[in-house]
């Protein structure tokens, strides 16, 4: 649920840690 690395692998995983 976070907008900040929400469909962005820039910062952060897109797994279930950037939901």
């Amino acid at each position: 649920p976070s907008p900040s690395c929400h469909g962005k692998p820039m910062l952060k995983r897109e797994g279930p840690d950037s939901d």
